[in-house]
Protein backbone atom coordinates (compact mmCIF):
# COMPACT_ATOMS: atom_id res chain seq x y z
CA UNK A 1 0.00 0.00 0.00
CA UNK A 2 3.36 2.05 0.05
CA UNK A 3 2.97 2.75 -4.04
CA UNK A 4 2.66 6.24 -4.94
CA UNK A 5 -0.51 6.43 -6.98
CA UNK A 6 -1.18 9.29 -9.55
CA UNK A 7 -4.30 9.58 -11.27
CA UNK A 8 -3.46 12.08 -14.34
CA UNK A 9 -7.22 12.92 -14.68
CA UNK A 10 -9.71 14.36 -17.40
CA UNK A 11 -12.35 16.03 -16.04
CA UNK A 12 -15.77 13.78 -15.62
CA UNK A 13 -14.34 10.77 -15.67
CA UNK A 14 -14.81 9.27 -12.28
CA UNK A 15 -11.60 12.07 -10.35
CA UNK A 16 -14.11 12.77 -7.69
CA UNK A 17 -14.24 8.77 -6.79
CA UNK A 18 -10.39 7.65 -6.94
CA UNK A 19 -9.79 11.42 -5.08
CA UNK A 20 -11.46 10.06 -2.22
CA UNK A 21 -10.36 6.75 -2.31
CA UNK A 22 -6.44 7.06 -3.09
CA UNK A 23 -5.09 9.67 -0.76
CA UNK A 24 -3.83 12.41 -2.67
CA UNK A 25 -3.86 10.21 -6.47
CA UNK A 26 -4.92 13.64 -7.98
CA UNK A 27 -1.98 16.87 -7.67
CA UNK A 28 -3.09 19.68 -9.72
CA UNK A 29 -0.84 21.69 -11.46
CA UNK A 30 -1.01 25.42 -9.24
CA UNK A 31 0.12 22.86 -6.63
CA UNK A 32 3.30 22.26 -8.00
CA UNK A 33 3.69 25.96 -9.45
CA UNK A 34 2.34 24.90 -13.12
CA UNK A 35 -0.48 26.57 -15.25
CA UNK A 36 -1.84 23.18 -15.61
CA UNK A 37 -4.46 20.93 -14.37
CA UNK A 38 -2.93 18.24 -13.63
CA UNK A 39 0.76 18.33 -12.10
CA UNK A 40 3.38 16.38 -13.98
CA UNK A 41 3.90 12.87 -12.76
CA UNK A 42 6.68 11.76 -11.00
CA UNK A 43 8.69 9.17 -12.39
CA UNK A 44 8.10 6.53 -9.38
CA UNK A 45 4.51 6.67 -9.61
CA UNK A 46 1.99 4.23 -11.11
CA UNK A 47 0.02 6.27 -13.21
CA UNK A 48 -3.58 5.95 -14.68
CA UNK A 49 -6.01 8.25 -17.06
CA UNK A 50 -9.41 6.86 -17.01
CA UNK A 51 -11.05 7.49 -20.55
CA UNK A 52 -15.27 8.63 -20.70
CA UNK A 53 -17.40 8.47 -23.98
CA UNK A 54 -16.35 11.84 -24.78
CA UNK A 55 -20.19 12.34 -25.83
CA UNK A 56 -21.29 11.18 -22.41
CA UNK A 57 -18.26 13.24 -20.76
CA UNK A 58 -19.57 16.57 -22.87
CA UNK A 59 -23.28 15.99 -21.32
CA UNK A 60 -21.91 15.44 -18.03
CA UNK A 61 -19.96 18.15 -18.06
CA UNK A 62 -22.93 20.23 -18.79
CA UNK A 63 -24.91 19.15 -16.39
CA UNK A 64 -22.37 19.53 -13.93
CA UNK A 65 -22.33 23.25 -14.75
CA UNK A 66 -26.08 24.08 -14.97
CA UNK A 67 -26.31 22.70 -11.55
CA UNK A 68 -25.05 25.81 -9.67
CA UNK A 69 -27.84 27.64 -12.06
CA UNK A 70 -25.49 30.24 -13.04
CA UNK A 71 -26.32 29.09 -16.22
CA UNK A 72 -28.55 28.01 -19.08
CA UNK A 73 -28.10 25.01 -21.54
CA UNK A 74 -27.53 27.59 -24.26
CA UNK A 75 -25.24 29.59 -22.63
CA UNK A 76 -23.40 26.51 -21.79
CA UNK A 77 -22.90 25.70 -25.17
CA UNK A 78 -21.78 29.19 -26.33
CA UNK A 79 -19.23 29.29 -23.53
CA UNK A 80 -17.56 25.58 -24.34
CA UNK A 81 -18.11 26.48 -28.12
CA UNK A 82 -16.53 30.01 -28.28
CA UNK A 83 -15.04 31.20 -25.05
CA UNK A 84 -11.00 30.81 -24.55
CA UNK A 85 -9.48 31.51 -21.12
CA UNK A 86 -5.64 31.46 -21.06
CA UNK A 87 -3.85 29.22 -18.72
CA UNK A 88 -3.43 31.36 -15.87
CA UNK A 89 -6.95 32.26 -16.13
CA UNK A 90 -8.03 28.63 -16.08
CA UNK A 91 -5.14 27.72 -13.59
CA UNK A 92 -6.59 30.37 -11.24
CA UNK A 93 -10.06 29.66 -11.43
CA UNK A 94 -9.09 26.26 -10.28
CA UNK A 95 -6.56 27.07 -7.53
CA UNK A 96 -9.51 29.03 -5.49
CA UNK A 97 -12.36 25.88 -6.54
CA UNK A 98 -15.24 27.68 -6.54
CA UNK A 99 -17.56 26.93 -9.37
CA UNK A 100 -20.02 29.81 -8.11
CA UNK A 101 -17.61 32.35 -9.08
CA UNK A 102 -15.67 31.27 -11.99
CA UNK A 103 -18.56 29.22 -13.75
CA UNK A 104 -17.53 30.13 -17.29
CA UNK A 105 -13.79 28.88 -16.67
CA UNK A 106 -14.76 25.77 -14.95
CA UNK A 107 -17.07 24.95 -17.73
CA UNK A 108 -14.48 25.26 -19.39
CA UNK A 109 -11.64 23.51 -18.52
CA UNK A 110 -14.20 20.17 -17.63
CA UNK A 111 -15.11 20.53 -21.57
CA UNK A 112 -11.95 20.93 -23.12
CA UNK A 113 -10.41 18.56 -25.63
CA UNK A 114 -8.67 15.86 -23.93
CA UNK A 115 -5.58 16.84 -25.90
CA UNK A 116 -5.44 20.28 -24.15
CA UNK A 117 -1.99 21.03 -23.32
CA UNK A 118 -3.86 22.62 -20.27
CA UNK A 119 -4.73 19.35 -18.73
CA UNK A 120 -1.34 17.81 -18.99
CA UNK A 121 -2.56 14.34 -19.68
CA UNK A 122 -1.12 14.13 -22.99
CA UNK A 123 1.99 14.95 -24.93
CA UNK A 124 2.54 17.41 -28.18
CA UNK A 125 2.97 13.67 -30.31
CA UNK A 126 -0.54 12.64 -28.42
CA UNK A 127 1.25 10.53 -25.75
CA UNK A 128 -0.48 9.23 -23.05
CA UNK A 129 1.45 10.63 -19.85
CA UNK A 130 0.18 8.05 -17.82
CA UNK A 131 1.25 4.52 -17.38
CA UNK A 132 -2.09 3.07 -17.59
CA UNK A 133 -5.34 3.71 -19.61
CA UNK A 134 -8.63 2.80 -17.80
CA UNK A 135 -12.05 2.84 -19.54
CA UNK A 136 -14.23 4.44 -18.12
CA UNK A 137 -17.41 1.55 -17.89
CA UNK A 138 -14.64 -0.37 -16.26
CA UNK A 139 -13.53 1.48 -13.47
CA UNK A 140 -13.95 -0.35 -10.58
CA UNK A 141 -12.81 -3.50 -12.18
CA UNK A 142 -9.97 -2.05 -13.87
CA UNK A 143 -8.54 -0.38 -10.51
CA UNK A 144 -8.57 -3.27 -8.37
CA UNK A 145 -6.55 -5.06 -11.17
CA UNK A 146 -4.10 -2.26 -10.98
CA UNK A 147 -3.74 -1.57 -6.91
CA UNK A 148 -5.26 -4.99 -5.43
CA UNK A 149 -3.85 -4.55 -2.09
CA UNK A 150 -6.97 -1.84 -1.60
CA UNK A 151 -10.41 -2.48 -0.25
CA UNK A 152 -12.68 -1.64 -2.96
CA UNK A 153 -16.09 -2.37 -1.03
CA UNK A 154 -15.94 0.92 0.31
CA UNK A 155 -15.47 2.79 -3.47
CA UNK A 156 -17.31 5.54 -3.67
CA UNK A 157 -19.34 5.90 -6.32
CA UNK A 158 -19.48 9.81 -7.07
CA UNK A 159 -21.81 10.91 -10.07
CA UNK A 160 -24.04 14.02 -9.20
CA UNK A 161 -24.21 14.74 -13.41
CA UNK A 162 -25.30 11.50 -15.01
CA UNK A 163 -28.94 13.40 -16.16
CA UNK A 164 -28.58 12.83 -20.47
CA UNK A 165 -28.80 16.30 -21.42
CA UNK A 166 -30.71 16.73 -25.30
CA UNK A 167 -28.36 18.29 -28.00
CA UNK A 168 -29.85 19.79 -31.13
CA UNK A 169 -28.75 18.42 -34.13
CA UNK A 170 -26.53 21.86 -34.59
CA UNK A 171 -25.54 21.25 -31.31
CA UNK A 172 -24.42 17.68 -31.97
CA UNK A 173 -22.54 18.67 -34.97
CA UNK A 174 -20.65 21.68 -32.91
CA UNK A 175 -20.00 18.57 -30.74
CA UNK A 176 -18.76 16.28 -33.29
CA UNK A 177 -16.50 18.90 -34.83
CA UNK A 178 -15.28 20.24 -32.26
CA UNK A 179 -13.85 17.05 -30.40
CA UNK A 180 -13.32 14.92 -33.52
CA UNK A 181 -9.71 14.33 -32.35
CA UNK A 182 -11.51 13.06 -28.63
CA UNK A 183 -14.11 10.54 -30.38
CA UNK A 184 -11.33 9.25 -32.94
CA UNK A 185 -9.01 8.23 -29.92
CA UNK A 186 -11.77 6.86 -28.35
CA UNK A 187 -13.00 4.66 -30.86
CA UNK A 188 -9.42 3.37 -31.21
CA UNK A 189 -9.02 2.31 -27.78
CA UNK A 190 -11.44 -0.31 -28.87
CA UNK A 191 -13.60 1.06 -25.46
CA UNK A 192 -16.56 1.83 -27.58
CA UNK A 193 -18.88 -0.74 -26.30
CA UNK A 194 -20.33 -3.23 -29.12
CA UNK A 195 -24.08 -2.47 -29.86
Amino acid sequence: MGQLIRHQHIPKTGSTSTKKFYKDCIVYGYQNGQHTLNADIPEDAISFTVLRDPLERFQSCINYCLRNGKLNLELAIDIIFNRKFTAEQLSDALKFQAINDYPEEYLVFHSMSIFDPFLNVFDEKQNLKATHLINFNNLQTELMELFPDHNYLNFPRENNSSRTIQLSAEHREQFEYHFAEDIKYYNQTGFKEKL
